[in-house]
């Protein structure tokens, strides 16, 4: 019988103390919130992938940042010997980073960008790759072009100084030889400044005589001149139809002449070949090209070549040919100055008129920035620089004269009747989460808090209350903001920990006791026995319900509770809190 009330002062006491007893418990150990992170996207906007040698190479990354953090970029090219290029120049842009280098080397290069992260907030990175490859291809360089004079009189046999020059981008990579009908040949050699100078000895000439020169020149590719110099010998030689020119350099020694009264000269004859150029020359200028296709019928002194005549018009490219390749557009405005022969530019085959052909020369058919691949508007509008101002979303299509959605979010600028639909014209790119009002996340803040929906983590905060960067305000006053408040009604007077929680809204941890003897201490585990089983109170604990017993017992001395146990329990029991869980028992015999 004593047992029996020892327990039930127990479990009394414990029904006194259930849900009391957090004060006496160790103080939960605080775990940090996890860091604040943001995120930066990227996309390549600019990247050429060939270029060739001499030529800038642009590059323009797009960056997009969502949430507040300090970035760096480290940007590095290596040259195909591995070593790194120092003249390289790159800014920050409002779209992200650009980069420009001119490249010095033929070969592959590597263009390498590392985003570092430079602040206290932790970094992730969604990218496109940052390594990129450019092929530095070998330049068209341009023919050489030699000067000499058309032809030298002697009145005599003698010698003559033969001089003249070479122009070419690398003058140092040229290799001139002569070569004169009486077999005399060897090779030029040039000045710094690419002339020479050189004596030729016709003391023992009996006839006039043709100085053959040639120019090779190229270091990556090579091209060559071919020019023609006549010595001309008064009085030397046979001259069968005495026009003047002896026979061994008279294409019609037989031809007309002194019996038709003529006789050459500049005038009549100014290839001075012997033939007439009115009835008996059909190449007046000799310079390969018959009079009929010649467009530069009087240029003397040299000979067509591939080199020296691209479209083999009779004209020198380097210097009397304004269209090289003869499409119709003229050097100075043909991006393709040596393209594709035998066409015509017009707005069929050449929408941008840059005498490159669209149909296999042109990637850019419109000259505007953006390679026909990625251009919306392949043949827009024509001449125009593609920047933030005039193409926002970068697809190719002129925002103000032909993009019907400048900003790619889905939502048109304006109905057919011209009112405005696209409430945020300009939506970042890749930006999340568009309203039918073409406003992405990051441009909305719907409950007014001053902080844009994309940042905002708490959603539909009242008005009027404080916020913090992410939108959150403290809602129950306790000084936690909301992002990081896990116990939003937190009673008042109550000191909170780091999450915005009291002591009394925190679970209790299950701490074993050996025994119970007074009012204020912890409750050992016990069990007992029900209709369906074992009650064990350490299984049953949660840390946050009320555990209520009420027992009827008589002690010892005959005192017992019946008093109590006699009264209408019914208002206590309703105005207990929801999580209790309420048992009832009698420790004697009395119990029904």
């Amino acid at each position: 019988m004593n047992a029996r009330r020892r327990m039930a002062l127990s479990l009394v006491a414990l029904m006194m103390l259930a849900g009391c007893l957090a004060g006496t418990e160790p103080t939960e150990e605080v775990v940090p919130p996890s860091p604040e992170t943001y995120a930066l996207s990227t996309t390549w906007v600019l990247a050429p992938t060939s270029l060739q040698l001499g030529e800038e190479a642009i590059y323009l990354l797009a960056i997009v940042q969502d949430g507040e953090g300090q970035w760096d970029a480290e940007i590095s090219v290596l040259a195909p010997s591995f070593r790194p290029v120092d003249s390289i120049e790159w800014s920050e842009t409002n779209e992200g980073i650009q980069l420009k280098f001119t490249p010095a080397q033929v070969g592959e290069h590597i263009i390498s960008v590392n985003i570092v992260n430079t602040g206290v907030t932790e970094l992730q990175i969604t990218t496109n790759p940052l390594v990129l490859a450019l092929v530095v291809e070998e330049p068209l360089e341009p023919a050489p072009i030699i000067t000499t004079p058309a032809r030298l009189v002697l009145e005599e046999p003698n010698a003559v100084w033969y001089q003249g020059s070479v122009e070419h981008v690398y003058t140092d990579s040229c290799i001139l030889t002569y070569n004169v009908t009486n077999g005399n040949q060897g090779n030029i050699v040039l000045d710094e400044f690419g002339g020479w100078k050189i004596l030729m000895d016709f003391t023992e000439a009996t006839s006039s005589h043709t100085i053959t020169t040639k120019a090779t020149c190229g270091r990556y590719t090579t091209s060559s001149d071919l020019v023609t110099t006549q010595v001309l010998i008064e009085g030397a030689g046979d001259d069968e139809d005495g026009d003047g020119i002896q026979n061994v350099y008279d294409k019609c020694p037989s031809g007309i002449g002194e019996n038709e009264g003529w006789r050459s000269n500049e005038r009549t004859d100014g290839d001075q070949d012997g033939c007439r150029d009115s009835d008996e020359d059909d190449d007046d200028d000799n310079d390969g090209i018959i009079d009929t296709y010649d467009g530069c019928p009087t240029s003397y002194g040299w000979v067509s070549t591939p080199s020296a005549d691209y479209d083999y018009d009779g004209c020198h490219d380097a210097d009397e040919d304004l269209d090289d390749d003869n499409d119709g557009v003229e050097d100075v405005d043909d991006a393709c100055p040596v393209g594709r022969k035998g066409w015509a530019s017009n707005l069929y085959s050449d929408w941008d008129r840059d005498g490159c052909s669209d149909l296999d020369e042109d990637d850019n058919d419109d000259n505007d920035d953006q390679n026909d691949d990625n251009d919306s508007c392949a043949k827009g509008i024509v001449g125009w620089n593609a920047d933030s101002s005039t193409d926002w979303d970068n697809d190719g299509c002129h925002d103000l004269l032909e993009d019907a959605d400048d900003d790619n979010d889905g939502v048109a600028d304006v109905n057919a009747t011209g009112d405005l639909l696209d409430q945020c014209p300009q939506t970042p790119l890749g930006a999340v989460d568009v309203d039918p009002t073409g406003c992405a996340a990051i441009q909305r803040d719907t409950d007014g808090d001053g902080v844009n929906d994309l940042d905002d983590r708490c959603e539909g905060t009242p008005s009027g209350l404080n916020v913090n960067a992410v939108g959150c305000a403290d809602i129950d006053g306790d000084g936690v903001f909301a992002n990081v408040d896990e116990c939003a009604d937190s009673p008042a007077r109550w000191s909170v920990d780091n999450v915005g929680c009291a002591v009394v809204q925190q679970p209790v941890d299950w701490t074993s006791a050996s025994s119970l003897n007074g009012p204020m201490q912890v409750v050992p585990q016990f069990s007992f026995p029900t209709l369906n089983g074992t009650f064990n109170f350490q299984d049953r604990w949660t840390g946050h319900d009320v555990y209520f017993f009420m027992f009827k017992y008589t002690d010892s001395n005959g005192n017992n509770n019946g008093a109590t146990w006699g009264q209408n329990p019914g208002k206590f029991i309703r105005n207990l809190p929801l999580n209790t869980h309420l048992f009832y028992g009698s420790f004697d015999n009395s119990y029904h």
